[in-house]
């Protein structure tokens, strides 16, 4: 067991040496003290396009569109699809729209074969857009009145193409901030996104929340037609971005975007069935096999400091300290994720449940359901 802990610990440091040096160079977007710092760029504000779709979401939808029409930006198109809802969803937008000339609002009441609907519905907002930049968005994220000229800002000035950008996530419980702030530890550490802005690395990433990139890329990539059966989306348009060769950078945003990812832990589980199974090309058996040493990796320093004994524990203490080390180093350097740290025997165990029940479930059925619509295997596994 003392061997075993020597290797985790290895493993935990290897991880801190190689996610260290992008973590302390990595770009945060925030209020600067001085307000005269968000002046235009050299040349003015590139016009931006806004494209937003809700399926189903009259609850939420009204919030959302305020937060995108208080946005202070001077060339500014919004627009808002309303993908096949069946509810007052497209009632709801309409009335927002009434007295915002900048809002459009777009409906899509069928789905083409060989697209996932939200896929379809960014596609078709893209094709309608007018600006030179095109952010695609959620409907639930809330925006600071300068976030985009914080982000245009950058953008413009270190000459990107892309900016991925993540909100604040929030949550109700702390198990449910504990789940969410270990999912999104996963991400950093698996996709180090903190070296998507370095040309020789194949690290990339792309948030649903927040993908500002230049309509000219977008066109130049395919647009959504090559990611059009993929429900990690987002992730795959930054892939693609960065493996044509255009500039690409990731960012910490969380005072300027927010967003409740999930308001329970039920409706957590529920989310992930859609896409826990799409980075692993829909091989069930490749992420059950990794589930277990992903569980050891976490798991294993609270079990060995109180199993072990004599200079083994040290060893384990050792890794207890590396692993909550490196996790509070990938939650933004926050260390108030120590507390959150503390939650992982059950945390763990609760988000390697959730992913086995999505992929048990995909399996059962065939595929995944996603707004309504079971989208079989088959379809999901092709190229």
């Amino acid at each position: 067991m003392n061997l075993l802990g020597i290797l985790f610990l290895v493993i935990w440091l290897g991880l801190i040496a190689i996610g260290l040096p992008g973590l302390l160079r990595m770009t945060r977007l925030s209020l600067p003290a001085d307000r005269r710092l968000i002046e235009a760029p050299a040349g003015g504000w590139p016009r931006v396009s806004i494209i937003v779709t809700a399926c189903n979401e009259e609850r939420t939808i009204a919030a959302g569109l305020r937060s995108l029409l208080a946005i202070d930006y001077p060339h500014l198109e919004i627009i808002a699809i309303n993908d096949r809802s069946t509810d007052q969803t497209g009632a709801v937008m309409k009335e927002t729209a009434r007295d915002h000339p900048t809002l459009t609002i777009m409906e899509i009441t069928d789905l083409p074969p060989g697209w996932l609907g939200k896929n379809h519905a960014l596609a078709k907002g893209a094709a309608k857009a007018t600006g030179e930049w095109l952010l695609f968005t959620d409907a639930d994220v809330v925006f600071h009145p300068l976030a985009l000229k914080i982000a245009m800002k950058h953008a413009v000035c270190q000459r990107l193409d892309h900016l991925a950008a993540a909100p604040l996530m929030k949550a109700n419980g702390v198990f449910l901030q504990g789940l969410v702030f270990l999912f999104m530890f996963n991400l950093m550490l698996f996709f180090r996104p903190q070296y998507a802005k370095s040309s020789r690395s194949r690290a990339h990433m792309g948030v649903g929340a927040f993908n500002l990139l230049k309509k000219s890329v977008y066109q130049a990539v395919g647009g959504h037609k090559p990611i059009r059966m993929r429900p990690d989306d987002d992730l795959k348009l930054g892939r693609l971005i960065k493996q044509s060769g255009y500039r690409q950078d990731f960012a910490f945003a969380e005072h300027l975007l927010e967003v409740e990812w999930y308001p329970s832990i039920r409706e957590m589980m529920r989310g992930l069935e859609k896409n826990t199974l799409a980075p692993f090309e829909y091989r069930i058996p490749v992420l059950m096999t990794g589930l277990l040493p992903l569980c050891a990796l976490y798991l294993l320093p609270f079990i060995g400091i109180v199993m072990a004994e004599g200079w083994g524990r040290a060893i384990y203490a050792a890794m207890l300290i590396a692993s909550c080390l490196s996790f509070c180093l990938h939650g933004r350097m926050n260390w108030r994720m120590v507390g959150y740290y503390a939650l992982f025997p059950i945390t763990v165990p609760l988000l390697l449940y959730a992913l086995a029940r999505a992929a048990w479930l995909t399996w059962r059925r065939g595929g995944i359901m996603w707004r309504g619509t079971l989208y079989p295997l088959e379809w999901l596994k092709q190229k």
